[in-house]
């Protein structure tokens, strides 16, 4: 099947910045991406001097920032046509937090979701093949827990510094499990594919499927 397509080309803004640490220095090679309505539309690279360029139609966007060693951060930017728009980003130095999971015997498990909570504030992720996880977040104290939906096990209090690394392993305990099991249909009682089924306890996120 062919289907023929035309383009129409936009009035154009520009979108430029920089990207420096907190002392003001310029950081190279910050991944920068553009995003609407969470589409991700393009990504660069600052340069030596940290600076950025996207040109973009006139509208609203979103721009994320992604490096090793510092903290994600996220901004609202509005794109006027024939003319540019200065966004510049200060980046704060991450803490790290890793280990590695283990059963009682000291073997590595993979698959287990390990969460740093500070204040109301989360970041999760899973163990990976060999066990270990890892964590980058804004200095401060922070309780380092097992949180899954088959595990239990460590919650421990870390105090984690920028720009260092903390080594904080964990011991997870399975569970005894059940099945959880159902279907989503619509208002004619007619299934409904593609949906993401998320599973909290006590307001923590465990785990998602999309079925």
């Amino acid at each position: 099947i062919e289907q023929d397509l035309k383009a129409t080309p936009l009035s154009t803004g520009t979108l430029d910045g920089t990207i420096t640490d907190e002392d003001g220095d310029p950081i190279e090679d910050i991944r920068i991406s553009i995003r609407q309505e969470g589409d991700i539309l393009g990504s660069a690279w600052t340069d030596e001097a940290g600076d950025y360029s996207f040109e973009a139609g006139a509208g609203e966007y979103t721009l994320s920032t992604s490096a090793d060693g510092f903290i994600d951060e996220w901004r609202t930017v509005s794109v006027t046509a024939g003319e540019t728009t200065i966004e510049e980003f200060e980046l704060e130095t991450a803490a790290t937090v890793q280990g590695t999971v283990t059963n009682k015997d000291g073997n590595a498990i993979e698959g287990v979701r390990v969460v740093a909570e500070q204040d109301g504030r989360s970041y999760g992720t899973q163990t990976g093949t060999d066990g270990e996880y890892s964590h980058e977040v804004p200095e401060g104290d922070y309780t380092v827990s097992i949180v899954d939906s088959t595990y239990e096990g460590d919650s421990v209090d870390v105090p984690l510094t920028a720009g260092e690394t903390t080594e904080q392993d964990l011991v997870a305990t399975p569970v005894t499990t059940g099945a959880l099991d159902g279907t989503v249909t619509d208002g004619d009682g007619d299934p409904i594919e593609d949906l993401r089924i998320t599973i909290r306890q006590d307001g923590q996120f465990l785990e998602s499927i999309r079925i």
